[in-house]
């Protein structure tokens, strides 16, 4: 653009020196002060010639006339000088080449050599008529500088000839300085739109070259960063939805141990308010001396690093955090990464899969001890017939024990793996029916121990059951209050129906359990006073295959009791028929 403005001012003045160089070659002397200066120097010629021709020594007058030109001297036909009057021999020779000098009378020769800003060279020739020599033709010859116009003249005329290119000049420089600040000002209105994130400002397109050129960088640059903008807000929304999403709690800390960002379970696990919890130290939000301990720990810095925190309040729970610095390309530290899990179930599962283990091989151990020891002995061949007999029985008793809790756990297996009212084969039956079969199964242990079984007569009802998995959970129930039911007692069976549910509900005299270990009865091996289960028999398992046939059919099993009070066991089992979902596996009590 500038070199544009420079080229049209160049132009403009090249065109107005040569008008007025054209103007000066092509003026016509008129009357005014030039032809006024050549007419005194041809009279002054004039004169000269005449004072010549009356001298009666012509050199003599010649170098008295030669200071009143510039050159001056005495010539004759064949342009030889006779006599140097005024000037440079050399120059008068030069000028006397353009002459004639032709021998007409009375005629006389003049060139005149116009300059470019007026004036010029006014050069003279006449014959002189000799005194001495008729016969001899002699020429004056003079050359005069005639005065050029003055430099105030010249500059008048050149303003007067520039003017009007002068004034067009300005007119296209302020018509392109406006199409420049109007183009400037579209740019500054799409810069500042770019400013304000509406990166679909788009520039007009400008009449002049290089901003146009400018401006299709800059509409380029727009589209790719519009793309880049829409890919970053796509994958911002991405991420934004998978941090909201994620189950883990997650907290962004800036290199100074200040939050930043939490998503909504870290909200969920750590009550505080969204609104304030940017910029408050991590201390603050969450007190624990090995979570600090963690964090000033040097490892970090290296690797990630992984512990579990234990916290007592608002509940006993337990805590799996990731710590892992972030960084960024060049290295430097930007924040610190806290990724917290809750996995209270899942120690709580792993500790009692390392008691199931244990009371696993524990009962395992017992019996198969017995009957190692015994056949040992028997082939020692050193015992009585009794005393075979009495090992025989030992070793028939440990081998039904082992096979009964075999089987137990197989049946516990076979019931896990039910997971929807298909599969578990649910079917109207009448509740009574089962309830009955059941108590006959029973009947022979309670009267081992003269234990009356008592059942409240009730109406008949129908409910959606698998009726052998549901005749087992009532053995196993009715089974355990027969066990622990001193001799000579009763054992009390009712049902009712409470709404949409059925109640059935198993009530003993025993000794009772204690408030502590409610919780924990339904879990698998768990023994309230191991002595006294051992010497009443059983696997440690029928409570437990008893709960999770109560979860197949969508209902639950409850317990209330106090020591030396005796238990109440509540079978609860829905009357109407349950949806195909997947069954809850959790254990609801205790566990």
């Amino acid at each position: 653009m500038v070199h544009h403005f420079l080229g049209a001012t160049l132009f403009l003045l090249s065109m107005s020196y040569a008008v007025v160089y054209l103007n000066t070659l092509t003026a016509v002397s008129g009357p005014g002060e030039g032809a006024a200066a050549r007419a005194q120097a041809a009279r002054l010629h004039e004169l000269a010639l005449l004072t010549l021709q009356r001298a009666p020594d012509q050199e003599a007058a010649c170098l008295r006339l030669g200071p009143f030109f510039t050159q001056a001297a005495i010539v004759d036909s064949q342009r030889r000088i006779r006599f140097v009057c005024s000037g440079v021999v050399q120059q008068i020779e030069d000028n006397l080449r353009w002459l004639r000098l032709d021998a007409l009378p009375g005629w006389h020769e003049e060139r005149f050599d116009r300059y470019p800003f007026g004036g010029g060279t006014l050069q003279r020739a006449a014959p002189i008529r000799p005194a001495t020599d008729p016969g001899e033709r002699l020429w004056f010859f003079v050359s005069v500088e005639l005065p050029s116009r003055s430099w105030r003249a010249l500059i008048s005329e050149a303003a007067w000839s520039f003017l009007p290119f002068l004034l067009f000049s300005v007119l296209l420089i302020w018509w392109r300085a406006r199409q420049v600040c109007e183009d400037l000002a579209n740019l500054d209105v799409v810069f500042e739109a770019f400013r304000q994130g509406r990166l679909e400002a788009r520039p007009p397109v400008s009449k002049i070259r290089e901003i146009a050129r400018l401006q299709d960088g800059i509409r380029s640059f727009a589209e790719e960063t519009e793309a880049a903008a829409a890919m970053l807000h796509k994958e911002k929304n991405e991420l934004e939805a998978v941090f909201s999403a994620m189950t883990e709690a997650v907290v962004v800390l800036d290199p100074s141990g200040r939050i930043t960002r939490m998503n909504r379970r870290a909200f969920e696990l750590f009550p505080v308010n969204p609104g304030r919890v940017v910029g408050q130290p991590l201390g603050e939000l969450i007190v624990h001396p090995d979570l600090d301990m963690l964090l000033s720990d040097g490892r970090i810095d290296a690797s990630p690093v992984r512990a579990d925190l234990h916290f007592d309040s608002p509940r006993p729970r337990v805590l799996q955090v990731h710590c892992s610095r972030i960084r960024s390309a060049v290295g430097l530290l930007t924040g610190t990464l806290l990724v917290f899990e809750e996995v209270t179930l899942l120690r709580r599962l792993e500790s009692v899969r390392r008691e199931f283990s244990s009371n696993v091989s524990h009962e395992l151990r017992t019996p198969i001890t017995s009957i190692l020891g015994f056949v040992e002995t028997l082939r020692e061949g050193t015992s009585t017939e009794e005393e075979r007999h009495h090992y025989l029985e030992v070793i028939a008793r440990s081998a039904g024990r082992l096979h009964a809790i075999v089987e137990d756990l197989l049946n516990l297996s076979r019931i896990e793996l039910i997971t929807d009212s298909q599969a578990a084969g649910l079917e109207p039956v009448e509740v009574t029916g089962v309830l009955e079969a059941a108590i006959g199964m029973c009947a022979r242990a309670a009267q081992e121990r003269d234990i009356r079984l008592l059942v409240e007569p009730s109406s008949g009802v129908t409910a959606p059951l698998n009726a052998s998995l549901f005749e087992q959970a009532l053995v196993n129930v009715i089974d355990n209050a027969i066990k622990y039911s001193p001799e000579h007692s009763e054992v009390r069976i009712s049902q009712e129906e409470v709404g949409d549910e059925l109640r059935i509900h198993v009530r003993d005299q025993g000794i009772g359990i204690p408030e502590k270990d409610l919780p924990r009865i339904f879990e698998r091996f768990y023994r309230v006073d191991k002595s006294r289960s051992r010497k009443a028999g059983g696997t440690g398992l029928g409570l437990s295959i008893a709960l999770h046939v109560m979860q197949v059919h969508r209902g639950t099993i409850r317990v209330e009791s106090r020591p030396d009070e005796g238990s109440c066991f509540t079978l609860v089992v829905p009357v109407t028929s349950p949806g195909s979902g997947t069954v809850d596996g959790g254990m609801s009590q205790g566990s």
